[in-house]
């Protein structure tokens, strides 16, 4: 990933976030400290951490597995693995 794609996948992940809570001001509990955010999993995914990345997205997605984000940074960092099937189902 570019740092033009960076930027791009930074700026649409802040768009979702504050579109979110925008909508939904009051949707639901505030995460547990044990819970991970999308801001941690993201941090890892900049920071090259894929594996830890990953972690984090995938509990995200227990807990609501149609999270249009969560799907999306997933997809992308499968397709940064390699697995461009599994990417393209994320990310869809």
């Amino acid at each position: 990933m570019n740092k033009t794609e960076k930027r791009r996948q930074l700026k649409l992940a802040d768009k979702a976030t504050l579109k979110t809570n925008r909508a939904e001001p009051n949707a639901g509990p505030e995460p547990s400290p044990e819970q991970p955010t999308l801001e941690q999993g993201f941090h890892h995914h900049s920071a090259g951490r894929l594996a830890e990345a990953e972690g984090v997205y995938l509990q995200l997605l227990e807990n609501d597995p149609d999270h249009p984000v969560g799907l999306h940074l997933l997809g992308v960092l499968s397709h940064q693995l390699g697995k461009n099937d599994l990417a393209v189902e994320r990310i869809s």
